[in-house]
């Protein structure tokens, strides 16, 4: 279990606070799912 979360703290790392603040909150948390499902 915490593997998992430690790779889904480190794939919100990838993320930036500029693309947070540059794009709509459903458009990032899209590619996060999109990263946590590449990773998984």
């Amino acid at each position: 279990m915490r593997d998992a979360q430690e790779a889904f703290f480190v794939s919100l790392d990838a993320v930036t606070i500029e693309d947070v603040i540059r794009q709509p909150s459903n458009t990032v948390l899209l590619r996060l799912t999109t990263r946590s499902d590449e990773a998984g």
